[in-house]
């Protein structure tokens, strides 16, 4: 509103929402900087794949978001009960906009992914409606841990062996497979 005001005003009219802090912002009045995102190439895409398959948890995260264009948290609190394997489409409700939608599944990767994902329990436990039920604790207890964990993978995809940027440069890309400190009771979902 603030910046609309300023465009549309005249002179000498007071920004009655001058003095709204954004979140993310320092000071009073000042814009919210925006984040330019680019589409991965495909040879960062298949470098992503590469980094990404030795790791067994963010794996099957990553190529369900990367499939599907699904959102992590969905991806995160998908259900079992949204998947058809059979018919090849996952039907589910998107947490950002509330609407349904309904997904093909359409590489041979995704479709063995969540097969692996979906298939009963062998030791018998009660299955968790979840497809990634660690994933959907730790998303519900923490969610920037999952983003925490899949970011050197990208960083690994994105720069190769060149130095990240600066805001990049905190996150472990010389070891993208390391273990993210995932909390105890998510590891057990």
């Amino acid at each position: 509103m603030s910046g609309a005001f300023k465009r549309w005003s005249t002179n000498g009219q007071i920004n009655p929402f001058s003095d709204i802090v954004l979140r993310g912002s320092k000071e009073a009045g000042e814009e919210k900087k925006r984040t330019e995102r680019k589409a991965l190439t495909a040879e960062q895409f298949a470098r992503l794949m590469e980094c990404a398959r030795g790791n067994e948890r963010f794996y099957p995260l990553i190529v369900c978001a990367a499939y599907t264009g699904m959102r992590i948290g969905d991806v995160c609190r998908m259900k079992i009960a949204d998947i058809d394997l059979q018919a090849g489409t996952i039907d589910c409700v998107t947490a950002k906009a509330g609407v349904r939608v309904n997904i093909p599944i359409l590489t041979p990767e995704l479709h063995e992914i969540l097969s692996k994902h979906c298939a009963l329990p062998a030791d018998g436990r009660t299955p968790s409606p979840y497809v990634f039920p660690w994933a959907a604790a730790q998303y519900e207890k923490n969610r920037t841990a999952i983003v925490r964990g899949v970011k050197p993978l990208f960083a690994r995809a994105i720069y190769g062996d060149e130095k990240p940027p600066e805001e990049v440069a905190q996150i472990d890309v010389d070891n993208p497979a390391a273990p993210v400190e995932i909390e105890d009771a998510c590891l057990n979902a």
